[in-house]
């Protein structure tokens, strides 16, 4: 993606440099209009704008058992990255199960869930947050 050639351009002269455009005494008297790309000062800066997003997820499970006990076990992770810095989630999640049959009149069943969730936003977009989740059947 090439941001420098999305974004427009801002334009200042002497008659706009108090409200923040910066020229040289030269430029200010010349009466010579400035051009600013902010994606392209920034990178030039060393801190860009704008980054490759990125989206990673991770997952595995197990089972197993016998008659009469039976169990399953999962995890996953997901840590996604927009193109602006502000913007990234990053979610744990975990999950349990246990039966147990002893007879054919008597069964027992257990779950256990774990979600942890961390999302950051601009401000505009709410500034983020996060979230906890805990439950047993």
């Amino acid at each position: 993606m090439d941001a420098e050639n999305r974004i427009p351009y801002n334009y200042c002269s002497a008659a706009t440099a108090a409200s923040g455009c910066r020229l040289s005494p030269a430029d200010s008297a010349a009466g010579t209009i400035y051009s600013v790309n902010v994606v392209k000062t920034e990178s030039q800066r060393g801190t860009p704008l704008f980054r490759d997003g990125g989206v990673h997820n991770y997952a595995a499970n197990v089972s197993g058992g016998t008659g009469l006990f039976r169990f399953f076990a999962a995890g996953e992770f997901n840590a996604s990255s927009g193109i602006d810095y502000a913007n990234e989630r990053v979610q744990q999640n975990a999950r349990s199960n246990l039966s147990v049959t002893p007879n054919d009149k008597f069964d027992l069943q257990a779950s256990v869930g774990y979600i942890k969730s961390h999302t950051s936003t601009s401000c505009e977009g709410t500034c983020g947050g996060q979230s906890l989740g805990f439950r047993i059947l």
